[in-house]
């Protein structure tokens, strides 16, 4: 809950709600004028006028914020949940004898399928390196043990410093990851997010390669 990229997830999946919520009331001008009853807002108040909300909120003229406090605690209320939906996947652990992990200010890394919401639930694979010997990873299907490859610990640093938010962490400079080419790489000052996203190398194609 601590870490940067928690807070800026929290706040997407808020959002998200927000937007639905927002697009269930606005549907009509009756259905808004429900809700606002239902909320006990006069139809008259300054900002409820159902044009302007609905412009509003197409436009997306808004951003959220929160305390810190509020983070917290909904981080803390959504512990129970989560921890279900982690009991339910497939977990494995893939041993690296070399020590070759790395890690990064984004520990717990997720992904799955373009386009579509990724949690803890929805995701096709979880991932979070305990150490750099151990990476563990949580599948959304049944798995088969694979060798761990100097390719596939490459991979998993990969996607690893593509979901960082500022830092990824490891006990040698010259660790192993893929380049646009797919090509293995141990000088990360090679790396670029921009033509890994342009080459489309990028998210559950590299997540999921020690899975294969």
């Amino acid at each position: 809950m601590r870490v940067p990229a928690f807070r800026p997830m929290l706040l997407r999946v808020a959002d998200g709600i927000n937007h639905r919520f927002l697009e269930e009331a606005l549907a009509t001008p009756e259905t808004w004028g429900a809700w606002l009853k239902k909320l006990g807002i006069p139809p008259d108040a300054p900002g409820a006028e159902y044009d302007k909300m609905v412009e509003f909120e197409r436009g997306h003229q808004y951003t959220l914020s929160a305390e810190p406090e509020w983070l917290l605690y909904r981080g803390f209320k959504a512990l129970e949940g989560v921890a279900s939906c982690l009991a339910e996947r497939h977990w494995r652990a893939s041993i690296s004898m070399p020590g070759g992990f790395i890690g990064s200010d984004n520990p717990v890394v997720m992904d799955g399928a373009k386009g579509q919401e990724v949690g803890f639930k929805s995701a096709a694979i979880v991932l979070f390196p305990v150490s750099r010997h151990v990476l563990l990873y949580g599948a959304d299907c049944p798995v088969t043990p694979l060798p761990v490859t100097y390719k596939r610990v490459a991979a998993h640093n990969t996607f690893m410093m593509l979901t960082a938010d500022e830092q990824v962490y490891s006990h040698v400079p010259d660790f192993y990851w893929l380049d646009e080419n797919g090509k293995c790489q141990t000088d990360w000052k090679l790396f670029s997010r921009e033509k890994l996203v342009q080459s489309g190398t990028l998210g559950l194609p590299i997540a999921m390669y020690a899975l294969r």
